[in-house]
């Protein structure tokens, strides 16, 4: 903690309240394989319930 603010301090200036003013970035990354055991799609019709039925 002490190393992180210490970097702050020689990097950021500080706004006049004291704070600083800081950006950041973020990443994902991901990844999909089919597999044997993944669930299949139902076809057009098979569904119990109607979608419509929920969002109404």
């Amino acid at each position: 903690k002490k190393l992180y603010f210490k970097y702050l301090e020689e990097n950021y200036s500080r706004k006049e309240d004291g704070k600083f003013k800081l950006t950041s970035d973020f990443y994902v990354i991901s990844g999909w394989k089919k597999h044997l055991s993944q669930q299949k799609p139902m076809k057009p019709g098979e569904a119990k319930n109607k979608l419509k039925d929920y969002l109404s």
